[in-house]
């Protein structure tokens, strides 16, 4: 290849290139935003069961309130908690003190404390499963929170709004102006990545005198929100 033809050829790349370049900077784009915001039922609730238990002793304080606690388990189970996701989210032994006038101390005995994390995944039977454990002797059940087994599954569909809502708000602009999108340059999700709201209620119960009957304890499950933001820009023609 001669000195000339090589010339040529490179002559031939730079003006390739500063037309690319050229192109680029002339390139006519619009940028939109698109947000979306859906409510959804809560599909799982999750509380607390605690048990307290008192004795002269540690051992028997613990042993005690191991029995109880194996009952409120059995009796969640079998009201319709979810089995794999009880979880025990506190337990202590400890002495309890009762400080006389003089400031002294006194030892009157020792407390277990045990806290299980119950999960249901069928909400409008909750108020059943917290009945059945403070029938079987919890001392007290609170913390209780809906939410969504899935939240992911929601967030994708309010980005896939917030997307299409962003395009629509292009094609109007870009029609105004007597324009039309040709391609998509690119998409941001500025979603906050955070879980959807969870609301909470707690409440106490105390265990029931076997010879009274009381009514089953009804709850409202809350709906959860889920919101999501995009940024798009398109090019139009």
């Amino acid at each position: 290849m001669n000195k000339k033809l090589i010339a040529l050829c490179a002559t031939g790349l730079l003006m390739a290139s500063a037309v690319t370049v050229h192109a680029e900077d002339t390139m006519h784009t619009i940028y939109t935003t698109g947000t979306a915001k859906i409510s959804v039922p809560a599909d799982m609730a999750t509380f607390q069961v605690t048990v307290d238990s008192r004795a002269d002793n540690a051992s028997e304080a613990s042993s005690a309130n191991a029995m109880t606690m194996a009952k409120v388990r059995r009796a969640v189970i079998a009201a319709g908690a979810n089995v794999s996701r009880l979880e025990t989210t506190g337990y202590s032994v400890s002495p309890e003190y009762r400080y006389e006038k003089n400031g002294k101390s006194v030892l009157t005995g020792y407390r277990a404390h045990n806290v299980l994390k119950v999960q249901v995944d069928n909400v409008r039977i909750t108020g059943k499963v917290m009945d059945a454990a403070v029938d079987a002797g919890a001392s007290y059940v609170d913390s209780v929170s809906f939410g969504l087994k899935d939240p992911a599954m929601y967030q994708d569909r309010a980005l896939a709004i917030a997307t299409k809502a962003a395009l629509r708000k292009a094609n109007v602009m870009a029609q105004s102006v007597g324009k039309r999108i040709i391609s998509t340059v690119s998409l941001y999700d500025q979603s906050e990545n955070e879980e959807p709201t969870v609301q909470y209620r707690t409440m106490k119960l105390a265990a029931a005198d076997n010879a009274v009957a009381r009514p089953e304890t009804t709850l409202e499950p809350t709906e959860q929100e889920i919101s999501a933001s995009v940024g798009a820009t398109f090019q139009i023609n």
